[in-house]
């Protein structure tokens, strides 16, 4: 049921020898969180790293097969400790990314010594917090206000670290195809507003109320097109003429090239921003609005609306004013989204922030106490 890879030898090697398991219960289609462990494999890997990925399985298992991800599948995933013992021993790192890989590593005896986690949201439970806590050697937080709510949960700040989510650039890019437009049979000068969410437990009223919005939006307006995406999307969104539902999508770079405006949330408006769209940023915890230089800072703080300290009520009418704004720029707008995703890169690119992850993993604390590296094919 699980690729270990084939054991030559215990070999003498320094230390140095790049190894990390990346632990993640399930590999969802789409979800923001696989995507990360996603882009972070594929960069590890290009990097030199050897990686695997312990996982119970899930709906995207075989696209990240496609994609060359050694899979390490636990169908037990809560109870799988003798498995995870055996994975341990083959890599010198490992790095959680849910609660409840964090609940398994901290049922293990001894417990692993060499333990980075990410924090993806405020989902993540404060008694997961602070077990990550007393056994991670590093926590990283993907947004400020994630970053606070570990340390009013009780995470220790010695080991904190704000690291953002990283966009892989040369897959989220301007160049390349529009194939949605033909699909659908947009005509030429359509100007077609894009939506991306999960419709599923708490973000679920958050992409009917958009999609509502964008359907009134539209109305009236010949020219305009609408689609909508993401995971239960065709469930909870019905779809009518010029209004298309295009439900989970696995190749997102083409969907936000599709589109002219893209209205969305955390990941979402970076890679959009990479593709090289205006963005229209609103989530779960507020309205940040049109994304330009002047209030890009404030947006990522926010990772642009999915997380804040607090909620922040926002109106139908603010989304409608400006999208109504950024249908109305022309040459000035192009621009500003040019100069908006050379920022977005400078800061965001996936290069970068595995980078800074690697630092985590290169300590010189992770490597102390090993003196024999497994060596693999």
């Amino acid at each position: 049921m699980y690729n270990v890879g084939v054991v030559l030898r215990v070999c003498g090697r320094s230390p140095d020898l790049k190894s990390v398991l990346i632990m993640v219960k399930n590999l969802r289609s789409g979800g923001g969180t696989e995507t990360y462990v996603l882009t972070l494999a594929q960069t590890l890997k290009k990097q030199g790293y050897r990686v695997g990925i312990y996982t119970s399985g899930g709906t995207w298992l075989g696209f990240f097969r496609k994609k060359g991800m050694r899979i390490h599948i636990a169908p037990s995933y809560k109870n799988s400790q003798k498995l995870l013992e055996k994975m341990l021993k083959l890599y010198q790192v490992v790095h959680a990314n849910d609660q409840f890989s964090v609940s398994l590593l901290a049922t293990l005896r001894p417990l692993p010594s060499q333990v980075v986690v990410t924090m993806h949201g405020k989902y993540f439970k404060p008694a997961a917090i602070r077990k990550s806590s007393a056994i991670a050697k590093a926590i990283i937080a993907v947004s400020p206000p994630i970053y606070n709510y570990a340390v009013r949960c009780g995470a220790k700040t010695a080991k904190l670290h704000l690291i953002p989510n990283g966009i892989a650039i040369e897959t989220f890019r301007p160049q390349g195809t529009k194939s949605l437009r033909k699909k659908y049979k947009f005509p030429a000068g359509a100007i077609v507003i894009g939506y991306v969410g999960r419709f599923t437990s708490e973000k679920l009223p958050l992409g009917q109320r958009i999609s509502r919005i964008l359907r009134s939006f539209k109305a009236g307006r010949p020219n305009t097109r609408v689609m909508i995406a993401g995971r239960l999307s065709k469930k909870y969104v019905k779809k009518t003429g010029g209004y298309i539902v295009a439900g989970l999508i696995s190749n997102m770079s083409d969907f936000y090239r599709s589109c002219d405006v893209v209205v969305g949330t955390g990941r979402v408006a970076l890679e959009a921003i990479a593709c090289g769209k205006p963005v229209l940023a609103v989530g779960c915890s507020g309205f940040v609005g049109r994304v330009t230089v002047k209030n890009f800072n404030y947006a990522w703080r926010r990772n642009f609306g999915d997380h804040q300290n607090r909620r922040v009520k926002w109106t139908d009418r603010q989304l409608i004013n400006d999208l109504n704004k950024i249908m109305q720029l022309k040459k000035n707008g192009k621009t500003q989204t040019h100069q908006v995703r050379n920022l977005m890169i400078r800061q965001f690119s996936s290069r970068s922030m595995t980078k800074k992850i690697a630092r985590l993993y290169q300590k010189k604390q992770f490597n102390s106490g090993i003196n024999n590296i497994l060596c693999y094919v």
